[in-house]
């Protein structure tokens, strides 16, 4: 069970499009020299996955060569969100704390397994809509979320744990490499 977990995680990860993570780390960096913003959301780990991805830009690229990353987990906050889910409705949780609030120069990067929850569509439209760029980091379900995503890296699994850990691997990694290539300048 073991080799066969861990054969098809490799085998997943050596499919990833690297031309498309390098768009995406490029992207990242030109919204930080900007002094945009960057959002993330995801549900259930992906949520867990968000939260770390803010720990490690903020923390890790945080180094005189580029501005400090504004970047904010959605996910963060329960109030915040039980209040829009029990006020209005589950699926408006990631979209109502991006209205009136992402701009052109902000970046909504998407975490999911399917690219299918509502919430996460919602919000991608809606930052569609408003001229922000969309990553969306997914496995092999086709989901809707792939129509608002300027930005696409698809996992080719539909195990949820093969994804989750690349969703994470590659928080890692874009990360560790922006902070290698410009911590030095």
């Amino acid at each position: 069970m073991y080799k066969n977990y861990f054969k098809e995680l490799k085998r997943c990860i050596d499919l990833l499009d690297i031309d498309e993570i390098e768009r995406i780390e490029r992207l990242i960096v030109d919204t930080i020299k900007n002094k945009g913003n960057i959002y993330i959301i995801g549900n259930g780990g992906s949520s867990s996955t968000a939260s770390h991805y803010v720990v490690d830009f903020a923390k890790k690229l945080d180094f005189n060569s580029l501005p400090r990353v504004n970047i904010y987990s959605l996910s963060d906050n329960i109030s915040t969100i039980t209040a829009y889910a029990n006020d209005i409705s589950y699926e408006d949780i990631y979209f109502e704390q991006l209205k009136n609030k992402i701009l052109k120069s902000d970046v909504l990067i998407v975490l999911s397994a399917s690219g299918k929850s509502k919430n996460l569509v919602k919000a991608a439209k809606y930052a569609k809509n408003m001229n922000a760029s969309v990553v969306s980091i997914v496995g092999k379900f086709e989901g809707e979320i792939l129509n608002f995503s300027d930005y696409k890296v698809i996992i080719d699994s539909k195990d949820y744990g093969i994804i989750e850990d690349i969703h994470l691997s590659l928080n890692h990694a874009i990360s560790s490499n922006i902070k290698e290539e410009y911590s030095n300048e």
